[in-house]
């Protein structure tokens, strides 16, 4: 408790520093490029570690390493949405890498200039941004009841996703970020569902129809996530020692497919399946030399889209379905991408490298 004391004093004594700096200075003045998005595809085409980075100053004496710029920026984040900067400051005082702390500082900085007038410099938002009242968090649908009501029920499913990302190898937290596109969707979608039983009981909503469980996993997607664990030839395929996580009790598959997916007293094989499904398409992307396991946004696109739109090339675009939250409309992986560098939930489902 005395190390996060101090780390989080350091913050913030770093933090007015450097405001100091910039309304008296107008030091570390950056260019602040973010592109125009539309339609079905979203984020900025350059990679995370890209934009994220910047000048490191990690030093002996205990100071955080966090750059001059993404001070300013982090500031101006908790001065408009607190529960966000508060969520970055936690994600700082754990020991989060400085390209995910960077990454998570971008993610915010980037949905306020997207509210508001963009930026060109990083210190025209440093003096003249003056945030929105639209709520604590700077991503707007997670102010909503729908993800208040999320957050809430997939804490109780903590251990068992916890649990599958240890099986799997997969991070926790991407696991649950397909969850909450699925989820919000559904939330969004079945209204009187929502207002009778998901909200008041905090809990998860269960898909039997088309999609099935928690996470929407398609029948079809069930059996190709199924055979890429034993076609060796498969550019899916991860080895001998995962080809039988998924083996059935009976010789009558489909019915017990469709009972493990929908079971809503036990949730672990729709985590298992998306841990898998996301395993075996970073595998893909692997072998043909387009590695995505940084990219959230990307690897929830791919979730979204299923196996045969996943074609591993260069320049990998985010979006999938629109998702009405709040009379917005969101990608299914700009909702991932969010919440993903969020920091929200960070206790539950930490950062890989922590």
């Amino acid at each position: 408790m005395k190390k996060l004391f101090k780390i989080s004093v350091h913050v913030f004594v770093l933090v007015f520093a450097v405001i100091g700096l910039f309304l008296t200075g107008g030091f570390f003045a950056v260019k602040w490029g973010l592109t125009n998005v539309s339609g079905a595809i979203d984020l900025d085409d350059r990679s995370l570690p890209e934009i994220g980075g910047g000048e490191w100053e990690a030093k002996n004496d205990g100071d955080l390493p966090i750059s001059s710029r993404d001070i300013c920026k982090l500031s101006v984040i908790a001065n408009s949405h607190p529960e966000t900067g508060s969520s970055i400051l936690r994600a700082v005082s754990r020991g989060s890498s400085p390209d995910i702390v960077s990454s998570m500082i971008f993610a915010a900085a980037r949905t306020m200039s997207e509210n508001n007038v963009r930026a060109s410099e990083a210190i025209s938002i440093c003096d003249s941004y003056k945030g929105s009242a639209s709520g604590d968090d700077v991503v707007p649908w997670m102010n909503t009841e729908e993800w208040k009501v999320f957050e809430e029920a997939v804490k109780k499913d903590g251990s068992m996703i916890r649990e599958v990302g240890r099986v799997t190898g997969v991070s926790p937290r991407l696991i649950v970020g397909e969850l909450v596109g699925e989820q919000l969707r559904l939330f969004n979608s079945e209204r009187d569902a929502f207002k009778k039983f998901f909200s008041p009981l905090k809990i998860l909503g269960n898909e039997t129809k088309f999609s099935l469980g928690v996470t929407g996993i398609k029948e079809e997607t069930a059996i190709m996530i199924e055979n890429n664990l034993k076609d060796k030839g498969s550019a899916f395929y991860l080895g001998p020692e995962y080809e039988d996580l998924l083996d059935f009790k009976t010789s009558d598959k489909e019915k017990e497919r469709i009972e493990r997916l929908t079971d809503k007293r036990d949730r672990y094989y729709p985590y298992l399946y998306t841990a898998l499904f996301v395993k075996q398409i970073v595998a893909q992307w692997e072998r043909d030399g387009y590695p995505i396991d940084d990219r959230p946004e990307i690897i929830g696109t791919l979730w979204n889209i299923g196996f045969k739109g996943s074609k591993p090339n260069a320049d990998p675009k985010s979006g999938g379905a629109l998702i009405k939250i709040g009379g917005e409309e969101y990608t299914f992986g700009s909702l991932v991408y969010g919440f993903y560098y969020s920091g929200r939930l960070i206790d539950e489902f930490p950062y890989e490298n922590e």
